[in-house]
């Protein structure tokens, strides 16, 4: 396993409603449309990986974890790697889907942004400091 870990925040135009994705971007803002974000402000982007955090998730089989954590709030989000990251972005998307783009970090997510706790994204809309951790297998 190896795994990193940094820090986001809320906004309080977070509206966590999207059905297929989640973000998590190292923009300090989002706009009203903006609805797969959750975290902005973020330490890391796709592109700041550690290389070797980079080479893990490409790996064929790679399952990746992530955690959000806001005060006693707590989510995680289990879903996969692929060979076929780019991991050239500013921004990390979570996808249930299969979809890959220089964003994407995760494939066949089993959870999207609507699916997180109501609480937790009530706390982010206040503009709240979360830990995040990510995680390959």
């Amino acid at each position: 396993m190896i795994s990193v870990e940094f820090r986001a925040r809320g906004h309080r135009n977070i509206k966590a409603t999207h059905p297929s994705t989640l973000e998590i971007t190292k923009q300090d803002f989002v706009t009203e449309t903006g609805d797969c974000i959750v975290l902005v402000d973020s330490e890391l982007g796709a592109s700041d990986l550690p290389e070797e955090f980079k080479q893990a998730l490409k790996r064929e089989g790679a399952v990746v974890l992530l955690e959000i954590r806001v005060g006693p709030y707590y989510e995680k989000i289990l879903g996969k790697g692929s060979p076929d990251f780019i991991l050239e972005s500013d921004s990390m998307v979570f996808r249930t889907s299969n979809y890959v783009d220089s964003r994407t970090v995760m494939i066949r997510a089993n959870k999207s942004a609507r699916d997180l706790d109501r609480d937790l994204i009530n706390e982010l809309k206040k503009g709240r400091e979360a830990t995040v951790k990510l995680s390959v297998f």
